[in-house]
């Protein structure tokens, strides 16, 4: 009976094993994606404002080149 035990408790906990690993996989590549969206967000809001003060000194240095 303590044999039958012992292989149940080893049985459930390499099931968990098997579980737990694709699962931290998934949340690792998840959380990856997510970081790596996150810092092109970034990237684009510095390169938008950018392209505001861009404008604007296209606007000062020349008023009648560009129309808006």
């Amino acid at each position: 009976m303590e044999n039958n035990i012992n292989f149940t408790s080893s049985l459930k906990s390499k099931l968990i094993l098997m579980a737990a690993i694709p699962a931290l996989a998934l949340l690792y590549f998840a959380g990856s994606g997510v970081l790596e969206r996150q810092a092109t967000s970034k990237k684009m809001v510095k390169l938008d404002a950018l392209m505001m003060c861009l404008l604007k000194l296209a606007l000062v240095s020349s008023p009648m080149a560009i129309k808006v």
